[in-house]
């Protein structure tokens, strides 16, 4: 019990260090989307929202999982940091020429505006910034991630929030997100040349370039690119499926109280990225670790998070975006928060374990039950009926993780009693 409760709180201390990192640009950025949404309306902020949704999509395509397998690479072996890295960014590259003009069809087809394209150009500096922040998590440098990235993005959301009230061109602040993406490139980057690892020159890595990469590359890579795109897709599907279905005033209804939810998801995300680092280097040395305890810990945070968030779900919207019509929305959504807690951790271990596939599979089957449930549901209930496909879905993904846990832990335990 006492080694249990050093474990956890070395995973707790750990994940506060990236949640300091994340939470608070990520509250800025909540608080610009409500004064935008407050000043522009629903209409602009969905179109806002859409536009972030596409360059989210892109930019998950083209990090290849590579912020999950990076950690993993280097808690495992760190000499191998500067091939790691380089590997990395050249496959980054030939799949940001690949799939870019599909991602231009997709924002022709749902969004109302052709903003989002700069959102695309935005997707540049993101993988290699991304690469760099995976490797310094493998390295268990939570305090250097939280003090440059709360630094660079708290300066970039208050530069945002002053511009708001002067001017709600969305083209303005999509152009800032891009000019601060490359300021968070160029810093990461002068961490790890000062940590003495040789990497490939800055310039050089932004410009994309195809490069020939073996087949068996993008192959190891597809299973964990699917694992990540697929966990981002699973609660953003009703937001594409409104999209084709609804005005951009209903999306904004949805994606008020879905800002939330993603702050929220703040929580559940450093948790994931401490945990399964942590795992894959105690399997690295076969040491066992606390997964019950773990579990547990999780569903308790998730608990009291969902009852917290559907008490307030009133007063939080009344007080922030002013959209009446998202109250109920919020209230549904508040339920799928002790899910997502919970998800996250079982997806943690099974990471670890090397077990993309399994989560692969799982995760499509939960998406395409979502997206179903959203064209069903959607034009039945409305926007509430979107929020309860989301619920189902996080309900169905916590059965297959379980499942999955309860199928493979055996294997796993007798390989680390050998």
């Amino acid at each position: 019990m006492n080694n249990s409760i050093l474990y956890l709180r070395k995973i707790a201390g750990s994940a506060a260090n990236l949640l300091t990192a994340n939470a608070l640009p990520l509250l800025l950025m909540v608080v610009f989307s409500i004064i935008l949404g407050r000043k522009a309306g629903p209409a602009l902020f969905g179109e806002f929202s859409i536009s972030m949704i596409i360059g989210t999509i892109f930019r998950t395509i083209v990090d290849a999982g590579y912020d999950v397998d990076i950690p993993r690479e280097v808690a495992e072996d760190k000499s191998r940091i500067a091939e790691i890295v380089t590997k990395a960014q050249a496959l980054k590259n030939n799949l940001w020429i690949a799939f870019l003009p599909l991602i231009i069809v997709l924002g022709l087809a749902v969004a109302s505006s052709h903003n989002y394209l700069l959102i695309i150009i935005w997707t540049l500096p993101y993988p290699i910034s991304s690469t760099y922040k995976s490797v310094l998590r493998g390295l268990m440098e939570m305090k250097a991630l939280a003090r440059i990235g709360v630094l660079i993005q708290s300066i970039l959301f208050l530069l945002l929030l002053g511009l708001v009230y002067l001017y709600d061109g969305l083209w303005l602040f999509f152009s800032i997100f891009i000019v601060f993406q490359f300021i968070e490139a160029v810093v990461f980057h002068r961490i790890l040349i000062k940590k003495k690892i040789a990497l490939p020159k800055l310039l050089q890595m932004l410009i994309p370039k195809f490069t020939a990469i073996p087949y068996v590359e993008y192959k190891s890579q597809f299973r964990l690119t699917s694992v990540v795109f697929l966990s981002i897709l699973q609660y953003r599907m009703p937001t594409l499926a409104m999209g084709t279905m609804s005005l951009p005033v209903v999306l904004g209804y949805y994606t008020a109280s879905m800002r939330f939810l993603t702050l929220l998801r703040v929580i559940s995300g450093a948790f994931f990225n401490t945990l399964m680092p942590d795992i894959s280097e105690k399997l690295a040395k076969k040491e066992k670790y606390a997964m019950l305890p773990t579990v547990l810990f999780a569903a308790l945070i998730g608990m009291a998070i969902s009852g917290g968030l559907y008490l307030l779900s009133q007063p939080l919207i009344e007080l922030t975006f002013g959209f009446s019509q998202a109250v109920p929305v919020l209230q549904v959504l508040s339920f799928s928060f002790f899910f997502v807690m919970v998800n996250a951790t079982l997806k943690s271990f099974l990471l670890a374990w090397k077990k993309e596939a399994y989560t692969s599979y799982c995760l499509i089957a939960s998406g395409l039950i979502v997206l179903a449930l959203t064209f069903i549901l959607f034009p039945a209930y409305g926007v509430s009926g979107a929020a309860w496909a989301v619920i189902c879905g996080e309900f169905i993904l916590f059965l297959f993780y379980a499942y999955g846990i309860i199928y493979f832990r055996r294997r796993i335990e007798s390989h680390l009693e050998t």
